[in-house]
C-alpha cells in the first residue's frame, strides 16, 4: 500500500500504522491521493483494508500509534471524527448500521447543512433538498419511497450501499473512502428465488436463511411439496421438469410464476437447479436471470 507521495495531493499518508487493541494490524502505510485520482486497495480478509479507513475517518477504537496523515493543508490526525467529516472526508461502511426513528431526508439535509455551514454556505431548505435528494437517488438506483423510512431499518444489502452512494453524491466530499461499496449491490432487487428441486433438499438448504424474497421450489413430486410447505418462505410450485434441460426449466418455471402473477416484467430472480432433474444430489446450476417485457426468462447466457 504504497504511492510515490505529491505535493498537490488532497489526501497524503505517510508511514502510518494503526493498532487495535494494543494489537498492531498496519505499518509503515503511505499513500497520496490527488483530485480525481481512484486507488484500490486489495487484500485478503483481516489484511487491514477496513482498519485503514476506520483509522483515518478517527474511529476511537483505531489508534493511531505512528506516521502522519494530512487531508489538504489540515493534519487530519489532529482534528476529531466530526471534524475529519467537515474537512472533507468521506467513509462508507462495510456494513452501514440502522438508525431508528431518524427518517432518512431528515438525516441527509442535517448532515448537508452541517456541511453547508461549515463552509459559509446558505442553509438548504426542505423543498429543495428533497428535489436534489429524488434526482441523486434515481441516479443511484435507491427506491424514492426510502427517503421517508428510517435510515437503513428493512432496507436490504444493496439498498444500503446506494444510500452510502446517495449520501456521497450530496455531501460532496473531497475524499472518499469507500469499503466494499459494491458488496450486495449485484443482487439487489431480487423478486425472487426460483429452484428446481425433486426432493425438496435445495429448498431445505434454502430455506436455513432467513430470506427476503419469496423461495419457489418446483417439484412434481406431492410427497416432497408437502414437506417444502412447511419449510420457512419456502413456497412448493407444482411442475414437472422431467426431460428438461436447465435452460427450459428456467423458461418454464418463470412463466408460471408471471401467469400467475407471482413476478413481472423487470423483475429479477435467482434460478438454482441440479445437472438431471431425476437425480438427487447437490445443486450445481447458479444463474441471476431477469424477467422480459414479453414475461420470458432474460439472461439464460449457457444455462
Amino acid at each position: 500500500m504504497t504511492t510515490k507521495q505529491n505535493d498537490a495531493a488532497v489526501l497524503q499518508v505517510h508511514e502510518l500504522a494503526v493498532a487495535v487493541a494494543a494489537r498492531p494490524v498496519l505499518q509503515g502505510v503511505t499513500l497520496a491521493l490527488r483530485p480525481g485520482q481512484v486507488v484500490v486497495l486489495m487484500g485478503a480478509n483481516g489484511s487491514g483494508k477496513s482498519t485503514l479507513g476506520l483509522a483515518l475517518a478517527g474511529h476511537p477504537h483505531y489508534q493511531v500509534t505512528g506516521g502522519q496523515a494530512r487531508l489538504g493543508d489540515a493534519d487530519l490526525l489532529a482534528l476529531d471524527a466530526t471534524a475529519r467529516s467537515r474537512a472533507g472526508l468521506f467513509l462508507s461502511f462495510q456494513s452501514p448500521p440502522d438508525i431508528p426513528g431518524v427518517r432518512n431526508n431528515l438525516f441527509l439535509r442535517t448532515a448537508l447543512n452541517a456541511l453547508r455551514q461549515h463552509r459559509g454556505q446558505a442553509q438548504i431548505d426542505a423543498y429543495d433538498f428533497l428535489s436534489a435528494a429524488r434526482a441523486e437517488a434515481a441516479r443511484v438506483g435507491l427506491p424514492e419511497a426510502l427517503l421517508g423510512r428510517a435510515v437503513n431499518e428493512g432496507y436490504s444489502g444493496g439498498e444500503r450501499k446506494r444510500n452510502e452512494l446517495l449520501q456521497l453524491a450530496l455531501l460532496q466530499p473531497k475524499v472518499a473512502v469507500l469499503d466494499e461499496i459494491d458488496s450486495g449491490l449485484d443482487v439487489d432487487g431480487v423478486r425472487a428465488v426460483v429452484a428446481m428441486t425433486e426432493s425438496g433438499g435445495t429448498a431445505r438448504y434454502l430455506s436455513r436463511f432467513r430470506s427476503s424474497v419469496p423461495i419457489y421450489a418446483f417439484s412434481h413430486h406431492a410427497n416432497a411439496r408437502r414437506r417444502m410447505a412447511l419449510m420457512r418462505d419456502v413456497f412448493p410450485m407444482d411442475y414437472d421438469s422431467r426431460g428438461e434441460t436447465p435452460r427450459q426449466a428456467a423458461r418454464g418455471s418463470i412463466r408460471k410464476l408471471v401467469d400467475a402473477n407471482l413476478l413481472g416484467p423487470g423483475d429479477r430472480v435467482v434460478f438454482t437447479s441440479g445437472e438431471h432433474m431425476e437425480t438427487h444430489g447437490a445443486t450445481n446450476t447458479l444463474r441471476l436471470l431477469q424477467v422480459g417485457e414479453d414475461g420470458t426468462a432474460e439472461g439464460l447466457g449457457e444455462l
